[in-house]
């Protein structure tokens, strides 16, 4: 079973990563029973993590920091998974990753931060939960600068 979803239907090349976003639970348990790596880098989420994040999925987010998938790594989609969770709104899951020590300033190249983020798509509850857990409302990063000018172009209030 294993060798056929490693070669036969991944969407990048690894299982783990293509399983995620597709909420089967019980298929990243086997999976990462088996060894599967769950900080293998590559594809369009990045890492599993953040594939996970992008799911809405808490329960596999929390398996996958149980098996001691790196939190803040960097790349994919969202450039992160705290980023990938403000993206979409998902506050429990921005929650499990702050509370397990995701970088609430984490700088994300050209992308704007997950504060600037959360504010720029009107997640109130989102931003003052990042503020909570540290984050700078006043950092510099991505295409509007900071989460003022975010807020702002994008008419939020």
């Amino acid at each position: 079973m294993l060798v056929f979803l490693e070669h036969g239907t991944s969407y990048d090349g690894n299982a783990l990563r293509d399983i995620c976003p597709r909420r089967q639970e019980e298929l990243v348990r086997l999976l990462l029973e088996n060894q599967a790596d769950v900080n293998a880098q590559g594809g369009y989420y990045g890492n599993a993590l953040q594939a996970a994040c992008s799911s809405g999925h808490d329960q596999i987010v929390h398996i996958m920091l149980n098996h001691g998938a790196d939190i803040n790594a960097q790349g994919g989609h969202y450039a992160n998974a705290l980023r990938a969770a403000c993206c979409l709104g998902f506050k429990n899951i921005a929650r499990l990753l702050l509370e397990h020590g995701a970088n609430a300033n984490a700088h994300c190249g050209v992308f704007d931060t997950a504060f600037q983020v959360a504010c720029s798509r009107g997640h109130v509850t989102l931003a003052h939960l990042l503020l909570e857990y540290g984050a700078d409302a006043n950092a510099h990063s991505g295409g509007y600068d900071n989460a003022l000018q975010s807020a702002c172009s994008r008419g939020m209030k």
